[in-house]
């Protein structure tokens, strides 16, 4: 696969960001989901549920993949199926093959003090997301986020 050059400046109305770096990029990574939903006209409640599946995502990468994993690339699309949008993110990168579909979610605490940190990352994004999907296509994960709504008139 052929990655975009990762030092080529992305701008706001670029579907595609590749982020050669994690921690501050990953305010970037917002910034731009932000602008290319307003750009798509996708409704608030849509980019917050997909704001923080990547807000996840990426901190998963930072905290799993390490530098080995970059660059992480983000691709967004946003299509209208019947009377129903959906938006799609894609969040590819590096790292060790990690299907996080295939963790098995926790159970419930019964109280807060038998709450254990950790782990829970994967539960709020299946809880956010309308569909998610993996794939491992050599060298890369490939994450795909999708939220969908209403069309309105």
């Amino acid at each position: 696969m052929n990655w975009p050059t990762p030092s080529v400046a992305r701008s706001p109305d670029d579907d595609t960001l590749v982020l050669d770096a994690l921690g501050a990029a990953m305010a970037d990574a917002t910034r731009w989901l932000h602008a290319r939903s307003a750009a798509q006209a996708v409704p608030a409640d849509a980019v917050t549920r997909l704001d923080q599946c990547l807000d996840e995502a990426l901190a998963n990468i930072a905290a799993h993949g390490g530098s080995s994993a970059l660059p992480v690339t983000l691709n967004f699309t946003v299509n209208a199926i019947g009377s129903r949008c959906e938006a799609a993110l894609v969040i590819s990168d590096h790292g060790a093959a990690f299907d996080p579909l295939a963790i098995t979610p926790r159970p419930q605490a019964g109280s807060l003090e038998a709450l254990q940190p950790g782990g829970l990352g994967i539960t709020l994004m299946r809880h956010f997301a309308d569909r998610l999907h993996y794939r491992r296509a050599h060298p890369c994960n490939h994450l795909t986020v999708v939220v969908a709504w209403a069309e309105t008139a």
